[in-house]
């Protein structure tokens, strides 16, 4: 190489650098695009137990939107802590205050059962963190707090509903028999509130208590009482098939209203040929679901594709339900931030939202606005009433 040719290739390396200097003088580098840390968020349901089967049906729907969300947001994504409520307030509230004081929580899925949901309010209030129920129906969560929300149905509306049928069914006269737990006795309390304004008149009202298996003589009471329609509500259909169980064996067979935890598609497959016609002709009220419009479609398709069937111990309203939480919460949370207060207010203003569940909102006491349909069993399947 010459010595020209060096002195030039130098001058240009010169102008380079110094160029360089200049421009990022002016303008600072471009910054790198990072994914946000995840957001913690809690999840509480029955994951043993009696009702251990309900709670591992909607974990595969929360699991689910947990993953097509992340999958779909860079930039905010759920980080999950699963714990058992155990369908039981004390265990749900060593969940809760774990998940806030170990795991510094701010938002909690849950509960499932009535009793998880309602013994955490407290804590969730004091600590002010938002709760989330996608499965707990009881009227008394509609006043509970203002940290609390769900987007189900209130059972007083469930069960008021069927107290309705069976008033325009002219039947006049039922028998309750009800399990000892929050579940049951909410229904039975709005059912027989709403039965007995309207004219009705009880006949029997019996409770058992949860690990109760022989019903003999609460059967035959009611079959020596002349009760022709029968209000059954128990916390699990496993209970409910002894009870059945025990009418077919004392040839008592009375026309049935009951609630959709004893007539889903698993308690069909479950009940034993031999009684299960004693729920032919049962009649009962869920939260109503349109499975035919598109969102809730493609819900159920992906829940069927991953998990192989729809069908669970419960409605597939709850696939619904809890699939929607995690939409509703991470669009909160993209709108306003991640902060308990401002997720609190902008639920209350959340109208028509479209999810899986269908056109949803929240009315002033955080509770769906929403509403039940009836259904009965025809020829041993579940068909609209």
């Amino acid at each position: 190489m010459t010595k020209n040719a060096k002195i030039i290739i130098g001058a240009i390396v010169a102008v380079v650098i110094i160029g360089g200097i200049w421009y990022g003088a002016g303008r600072k580098p471009a910054p790198i695009e990072t994914e946000k840390e995840p957001i913690k968020i809690g999840f509480i349901a029955p994951l043993s137990g009696e009702a251990a089967s309900y709670g591992e049906f909607v974990v595969k729907a929360f699991k689910l939107a947990i993953e097509d969300y992340n999958s779909t947001h860079k930039n905010l994504n759920f980080e999950v802590i699963y714990e058992d409520g155990k369908c039981d307030g004390s265990q749900a509230v060593t969940a809760i205050n774990k998940l806030i004081n170990v795991d510094k929580i701010k938002y909690v899925i849950g509960g499932l059962c009535s009793s998880e949901t309602l013994a955490m309010v407290p804590v969730a209030e004091s600590n002010k963190i938002i709760l989330f129920s996608p499965g707990s129906g009881s009227p008394d969560i509609t006043n509970a707090g203002d940290y609390i929300f769900r987007n189900l149905a209130s059972d007083d509306y469930t069960a008021k509903e069927i107290a309705k049928i069976a008033i325009r069914n002219n039947d006049k006269e039922i028998g309750l028999i009800t399990e000892n737990l929050d579940y049951p006795q909410t229904l039975k309390k709005a059912f027989k509130d709403y039965y007995t304004s309207q004219g009705g008149i009880i006949k029997l009202d019996e409770t058992f208590n949860p690990g109760e298996t022989d019903f003999r003589t609460i059967i035959t009471k009611a079959k020596f009482q002349n009760v022709n329609q029968l209000y059954l509500v128990a916390q699990t259909y496993k209970t409910t098939a002894l009870i059945l169980k025990q009418m077919k064996e004392l040839n008592y067979n009375p026309k049935l209203y009951t609630n959709e935890v004893t007539v889903s598609e698993e308690a069909l497959k479950y009940y034993d040929s031999s009684y299960k016609g004693l729920v032919e002709g049962a009649i009962f009220t869920q939260p109503k679901f349109d499975e035919s419009n598109p969102m809730a479609s493609d819900v159920l398709a992906k829940f069927k594709e991953k998990y192989g069937s729809n069908e669970g111990p419960i409605p597939p309203v709850y696939i619904a339900t809890y699939y929607d939480s995690v939409y509703l919460l991470g669009e909160a949370i993209e709108k306003v931030g991640d902060n308990p207060d401002k997720i609190k207010d902008y639920f209350y203003t959340v109208k028509n939202w479209e999810g899986a569940v269908g056109k949803f909102s929240f009315d002033q006491n955080g509770d769906a606005v929403t509403d039940v349909e009836a259904k009965t069993v025809k020829n041993g399947e579940i068909v609209s009433f």
